[in-house]
């Protein structure tokens, strides 16, 4: 079968190796980025003959070497070539080939909606706590709203699901959607943290319905759960040097992205923690970004909310979740 013109770059850029691809990804755009890294970590060994053929059509000729792609090579090339709190976003976006569940990722959602709206709340929640958060809160989304509640209460509570579990339903799906497993790993358990991720990066009604649900079916855990949702806009909630602190953490193209459309309580308070001339700098970014699509925009918000988290796991900030966390 042809080689389609991403798997091609991507051939082309695990030839020339780690240091040299993390140079070129440092210039491209998070889309390219994700497109040409998401090809390389399901190329696996390339032949020979392949990377010859490639190459050559590239730059004319090259040597008849291999190369080893894959999550490794992944990983290893976004660190070396994009800042930390960018590279951990992507990395989340690009679904490793040998999760469970995987071929989701590219399927037809509608057929997947469609095959899980009829199984058990806790069948859908085993699935959905082995994909990204944003496929999850997709798919959580699509989801007839009798069920968002039951589903949302299931991957909070539920326990590490045993291997065979995982193989029997995704077998089943798999053969339902007609396509391939790339493979399994260790199932990963459910809990409070996969739910409030799944939960962030769905959309507002989508994220209200499903605790509005959680409120009426289990009001404890919906409440343990509203404690650990964190927004963008709940930046506000920082104190200055908190604010200060994810600041220094960030890009300024990443800030503009995610100051637009920001309510202006937001704005003024990222404003009022940079100096005269970043505050300035940064105004202008946002003016000449011009009109910008919704998903650059979330997708830049979720850069700076997983810098507040790591700087929270770090001990670095205090995120209040609510009057109980302080102590007067």
């Amino acid at each position: 079968m042809p080689l389609s013109g991403s798997q091609k770059a991507a051939l082309v850029l695990l030839h020339l190796g780690r240091d040299q691809t993390a140079a070129v990804l440092s210039s491209m755009g998070d889309d390219e980025v994700e497109s040409l890294m998401s090809e390389i970590a399901r190329m696996g060994r390339v032949p020979d003959e392949l990377v010859t053929e490639v190459m050559e059509e590239f730059v004319g000729a090259t040597s008849p070497s291999g190369a080893t792609g894959g999550m490794g090579f992944v990983r290893d090339v976004l660190a070396r070539g994009l800042p930390q709190n960018r590279a951990e976003a992507l990395l989340e976006r690009i679904q490793d080939p040998v999760q469970p569940f995987s071929f989701i990722v590219g399927a037809d959602r509608r057929q997947v909606v469609t095959f899980l709206a009829e199984e058990h709340p806790q069948t859908i929640a085993v699935v959905l706590i082995h994909l990204p958060a944003g496929t999850a809160a997709d798919l959580l989304a699509q989801l007839p709203m009798s069920l968002q509640g039951e589903v949302a209460k299931r991957v909070a509570t539920l326990d590490r699901p045993s291997p065979e579990v995982v193989a029997v339903v995704e077998a089943e799906l798999q053969k339902r959607l007609a396509s391939m497993s790339r493979g399994r790993s260790s199932a990963p358990s459910g809990g409070i943290t996969p739910l409030v991720n799944i939960l962030n990066r769905a959309d507002p009604s989508t994220e209200n319905r499903v605790l509005t649900s959680l409120d009426s079916l289990a009001p404890e855990l919906g409440q343990e759960v509203r404690r650990h949702m964190f927004v963008f806009a709940d930046i506000v909630k920082l104190d200055d040097r908190a604010v200060q602190a994810v600041m220094r953490e960030v890009l300024t193209a990443d800030l503009a992205l995610a100051l637009k459309g920001a309510t202006e309580e937001v704005r003024d308070k990222i404003m009022h923690n940079l100096s005269e001339r970043a505050s300035q700098n940064l105004a202008e970014e946002i003016e000449l970004l011009g009109p910008v699509r919704a998903q650059q925009v979330e997708q830049a918000r979720d850069v700076i909310i997983t810098a507040i988290r790591a700087l929270e796991e770090a001990g670095t900030i205090v995120v209040s979740r609510g009057a109980d966390d302080l102590i007067v």
